[in-house]
């Protein structure tokens, strides 16, 4: 017995374990959820603005209106419209297994978390920025703490990335099969060829020793040649008997 090449007379490779493709891997699920707050967060804000500038503020919000004075800081724009249409496409992604999500969420959290951070950083410095993000207390402390928890979404999100990226299952190293594991499907692309069998030749008889006569060995039930004839003119005397008596 001995382990050969694949598919060359050895055992057959075992093919290595596919990585899960369902919604469990990666922490996916985890990153639809934060998704989906993200999601509810940039609609909170449109809400607002609709409900105190009207259905017209939507032509702005898709990219076909004009300037708008807003009922607070970070106003909905097209990006925003942009950035909710590829969190839907990427939720539905995400509860598909798509494991190309954790990349671009990521990338496109993390953008919007840094533009976020950056303007609010620039208002609290400037001279009453604080009064301006807080008061009144509604709507503007709500829709302040609404941008800020964007931002920590953002955050949170390339935190379970990383924390997800050492857990996910890897593919086994393609091996061979052990002696006594009986026959194994061959990998994609890897024939099997059955191995090669090598005909069982017969130890030849060994010689007499020198100096020493050849002994030959009769089996139990085999008659030697003077046996043989001496058997035989007993057969032909018992013939002649039989004949001479039957004649008389």
């Amino acid at each position: 017995m001995s382990y050969g090449q694949p598919g060359l007379g050895g055992f057959a490779p075992v093919p290595p374990t596919p990585r899960p493709s369902g919604a469990g891997g990666g922490g996916l699920p985890g990153l639809a959820v934060l998704m989906i707050v993200q999601l509810a967060l940039q609609l909170g804000i449109l809400i607002y603005e609709v409900d105190h500038l009207g259905a017209k503020y939507l032509q702005y919000a898709f990219g076909f209106g004009g300037e708008y004075h807003f009922a607070a800081c970070g106003p909905f724009g097209p990006s925003d419209t942009m950035q909710c249409v590829a969190l839907i496409v990427m939720i539905i992604a995400a509860f598909s297994g798509r494991r190309w999500v954790r990349g671009a969420v990521t990338v496109l959290l993390l953008i919007n978390s840094y533009a976020l951070g950056s303007e609010l950083i620039n208002i609290i410095t400037q001279d009453n920025g604080w009064d301006s993000l807080t008061k009144p207390t509604t709507p503007m402390l709500w829709l302040t703490l609404d941008l800020i928890a964007q931002a920590v979404v953002g955050l949170v999100v390339a935190l379970v990335v990383l924390a997800t990226k050492s857990s996910g299952d890897r593919p086994a190293q393609p091996g061979y099969t052990p002696p006594f594991g009986g026959p194994q499907p061959a990998a994609a692309g890897h024939p099997v060829l059955p191995a090669a069998r090598h005909p069982r030749r017969l130890p030849a008889p060994a010689g007499p020793a020198p100096g020493r006569p050849a002994v030959a060995l009769r089996l139990p039930g085999s008659l030697t040649r003077g046996q043989t004839s001496r058997s035989s003119r007993k057969a032909r005397a018992l013939a002649q008997v039989r004949s001479a008596a039957s004649s008389s």
